[in-house]
């Protein structure tokens, strides 16, 4: 069963990646230089 522990890590990591991915965009929205939309689309990648 060690399949369906990882399947568990995995899919509790996904949940929270996707929890956050949204309220960070927003949040990013306010940050000075937020102007540079790409600059936010690294953040998110480089926080994934």
């Amino acid at each position: 069963m060690p399949a369906l522990g990882l399947a568990g890590v995995y899919a509790l990591r996904m949940l929270g990646m996707f929890l956050i991915l949204p309220v960070f965009a927003l949040y990013a929205q306010t940050l000075q230089g937020a102007h540079n939309h790409t600059l936010i689309g690294f953040a998110r990648v480089a926080t994934a």
